[in-house]
């Protein structure tokens, strides 16, 4: 997709949002390790840096079934493959929860802990990301649906409002639809971002306000955990942290369009459905072998970030193939009936 904003020719598919998420990508992964203290202080901002991008690039007439293809599907072999490998490295793990979790698609049952009902595995628990997406994505549309500006804000308004009646439900629901309440308002303020073009007409003052709101809403709402729908102490201030932490990154990719770091951040984003998907395979496999051959603890997070990102990018090369094969098997069978 061109981009029609001020920026250099050579940016064609908006580089710098991509650049963006794989760098939320990677410090989302390093969290998952014992380095994960250096990413503590911007954990509120990582994944909704994903939900503001996916707005900001997603056009008002967006395709929910093309989403549905490009998040479900994926969804579905991932979870394959985690099963495998928990049924393979933990047997012990009840294997009918855990298939029960890849259709219910939450870590557990209940939002309280001492009643939890664990339904994901430790391999397959950041999947109920690409879930939670795609629900998301389903009220997104709704919301754009209403063509008026400051109506289209005043319902996301209330979508955030709405999202403060869910913990009142002991129980988590299916596919993060409470959870959508908070994700597709932003994915909404991703959009007016785009359309209003403040991220280079007042980067600057943007980038300023962003990162001033980040640290004192940061300071209120104390972490995260979006899996189990916990947004911290506060609510409205784990929304702010959301709002801010994500727009701000978007704004420093942005400035440093074309970059190096910006390509290389880029290049890792191309296959980061499958990365993050796979992480924790790989996370945990790179944890036995450093282990293994007595590495230092930083060697091991560096090798279990080198292996999540090497081996889950080739898994991510040789799915999309499969599904294309798969797709262009379905084309020829119909064009043949």
């Amino acid at each position: 997709m061109k981009s029609n904003l001020v920026a250099p020719k050579s940016v064609s598919r908006l580089d710098y949002v991509d650049a963006a998420k794989g760098f939320a990508l990677l410090c989302v992964m390093l969290g998952h390790t014992a380095g994960g203290g250096l990413v503590t202080y911007i954990d509120n901002m990582l994944l909704p840096v994903f939900w503001i991008a996916a707005g900001y690039t997603s056009r008002p007439d967006f395709s929910l079934s093309a989403r549905f293809r490009s998040l479900i599907v994926p969804y579905f072999l991932m979870s394959v493959a985690c099963l495998l490998f928990t049924a393979m490295f933990s047997p012990d793990v009840s294997m009918w929860r855990a298939v029960a979790g890849v259709f219910y698609s939450r870590f557990r049952l209940f939002a309280d802990a001492a009643n939890g009902c664990r339904l994901m595995v430790a391999d397959n628990s950041v999947l109920w990301f690409l879930t939670s997406m795609f629900t998301a994505y389903c009220l997104f549309r709704l919301l754009l649906m209403v063509r008026i500006a400051w109506l289209r804000l005043m319902a996301g308004a209330a979508g955030v409002a709405v999202g403060l009646l869910f913990p009142l439900l002991p129980v988590l629901l299916p596919w993060s639809m409470d959870t959508a309440f908070f994700i597709a308002p932003l994915m909404l303020a991703g959009h007016e971002l785009r359309r209003s073009d403040i991220t280079v007409r007042h980067r600057w003052l943007t980038l300023a306000v962003c990162v001033a709101g980040y640290v004192i809403c940061n300071r209120l709402s104390g972490p995260t955990n979006y899996s189990i729908r916990d947004m911290g102490a506060a609510y409205p201030a784990s929304f702010g942290c959301a709002i801010f932490g994500g727009t701000a990154t978007l704004v420093i990719f942005r400035m440093a369009a074309c970059s190096h770091v910006n390509r290389a951040f880029a290049y890792v984003n191309a296959k980061a459905l499958y990365i993050f998907g796979l992480q924790l395979l790989f996370i945990e496999s790179g944890a036995r072998l450093g282990v293994r051959f007595h590495l230092s603890e930083w060697q091991t997070v560096f090798f279990q970030m080198l292996l999540a990102v090497a081996c889950g990018y080739v898994a991510g090369v040789i799915a999309t193939r499969f599904i294309d094969a798969l797709s262009s098997v379905r084309t020829r069978l119909r064009s043949g009936i």
